[in-house]
């Protein structure tokens, strides 16, 4: 059974669990999901393949999300890890826009807005993240 949420989880039952965890998972979600099983569970086993740096990535955009008025997500729209970047700084309530190149930014996304975050996915080259943080202080 594949679940992202303690919600899709509610339904599973058994003597003993086991959960698998893909890379872009939050540590955060995994920690509310396991910890909804254990109740239903005589044996629990996780196991998981989210790196450190995939977490304290993960970590680092919440924060910021949090502090900022709009973030700006750089990376490929099929990474998983990016995606699962974006949906992180969405669930802070922040707006935020998932982009691949510097062409997708559009100026009227700042209009009104002091602040802007900016994370990329782990696979995103360097110089396209500074390519989108120049075009951005242009517009500003």
């Amino acid at each position: 059974t594949v679940v992202e949420s303690v919600e899709e989880a509610a339904g599973i039952r058994g003597a003993r669990i086991g959960v698998v965890v893909q890379t872009p998972q939050s540590v955060e979600n995994l920690r509310e999901i396991v910890g909804s099983l254990v109740a239903k569970t005589a044996e629990i086993k996780v196991f998981t393949t989210i790196c450190n740096a995939t977490t304290r990535r993960q970590e680092s955009a919440k924060k910021l999300a949090e502090e900022v008025e709009m973030m700006i997500v750089v990376g490929g729209k099929n990474s998983a890890n990016t995606s699962r970047l974006s949906q992180i700084c969405r669930d802070t309530g922040t707006v935020t826009y998932h982009i691949e190149t510097v062409r997708e930014l559009e100026p009227e996304w700042t209009v009104g807005v002091e602040i802007v975050g900016v994370t990329a996915g782990a696979s995103t080259p360097e110089w396209l993240l500074q390519e989108v943080i120049e075009k951005l202080e242009e517009i500003s």
